[in-house]
């Protein structure tokens, strides 16, 4: 979901009209659901430790050939 559909689908549960942009928008209260959006997203990457997620794997592969006629 992208910040357009985003924003549409917010517009569509409060009952006000869809915008075709949103970033570029004079409407208020679309310049505001995008103030809304841009805050969360700045909470959800200050509020959490996300670099506790990264985990550091080694798979070992092996490389073969293998060669075959088909008809």
């Amino acid at each position: 979901m992208n910040l357009l559909q985003l924003v549409q689908t917010v517009c569509s549960e409060l009952g006000l009209p869809q915008p075709t942009t949103v970033v570029s928008s004079a409407d208020a209260q679309i310049t505001q659901l995008y103030a809304f959006i841009k805050r969360l997203g700045r909470d959800l990457t200050s509020d959490f430790e996300w670099q506790a997620l990264n985990k550091q794997y080694l798979f070992t592969t092996a490389a073969t050939t293998t060669t075959a006629t088909y008809t």
